[in-house]
């Protein structure tokens, strides 16, 4: 006998003459197991060390007037990697259980979310500058506001298979931009220098270190909440 699967409604049949509905079905405190799913998380990533989150080498072509002067250059970043993360904190607000019923496939979910956020994070390259036919060298520091990861630890209730996703974004602005040594040229690249190429970075880290580490850490080291049926409402 096939049964409709419902969203917060399960039937419990002991035998063909009893069956009676379970109401009020959620997990037993998502939250701290969020917090401890992003902290074992975040570990992993500072014993990985920060400067191995990289940034892809790319290249900027420059060709704007200054002061009635044509600056034509083409200034190359290499070796791009975090040096340090002033801050890394949970935000509260995000974390939470969010159930679901898709109609068309007839699957209930469940995802436990919390957004990891990394603030003021110093990334430091290296810089050369084709112009006027000879290379200059430089070295730079970008200090970028805010990075943020968006993660959900989502359950199939009717198969219990368990996906880890995580969604970056590192579209903020930067609070520093410092290069050494300084001079008008420099100043101008900072006005000119955008993020994306950080951006792309940060989804490369989600997919390749940081999705692993909480799919570690979701599998083998944080257990899953309780599944509460019946529960009172809490209000």
């Amino acid at each position: 006998m096939k049964m409709k699967r419902l969203l917060l409604l399960c039937f419990i049949c002991v035998l063909p003459i009893y069956c009676r509905v379970v109401n009020h079905v959620r997990l037993v405190d998502p939250n701290p197991y969020m917090m401890n799913v992003i902290t074992e998380t975040v570990h992993r990533i500072e014993d990985f060390e920060w400067c191995n989150l990289k940034i892809q080498d790319h290249t900027v072509n420059v060709k704007e007037t200054v002061y009635g002067k044509e600056v034509v250059a083409k200034v190359s970043y290499k070796n791009g990697f975090v040096v340090a993360v002033n801050q890394v904190n949970v935000v509260e607000n995000t974390l939470g259980q969010n159930w679901r019923h898709n109609t068309t496939t007839n699957t209930t979910t469940v995802a436990i979310t919390g957004t990891l956020q990394m603030n003021d994070v110093t990334i430091g390259m290296d810089v050369e500058v084709l112009i006027e036919g000879s290379v200059q060298h430089y070295t730079v520091e970008f200090v970028l506001q805010l990075i943020t990861f968006n993660m959900g630890v989502v359950r199939d209730m009717f198969t219990d298979i368990i996906d880890v996703t995580i969604a970056a974004n590192a579209n903020s602005k930067f609070t520093q931009i410092n290069f050494m040594p300084s001079n008008d040229l420099t100043d101008l690249l900072s006005s000119l220098y955008d993020n994306s190429a950080i951006v792309s970075a940060a989804n490369e880290w989600t997919s390749n270190i940081i999705r692993p580490f909480a799919v570690y850490a979701v599998e083998n080291v944080i257990p899953y909440p309780t599944i509460c049926y019946d529960c009172p409402i809490v209000r």
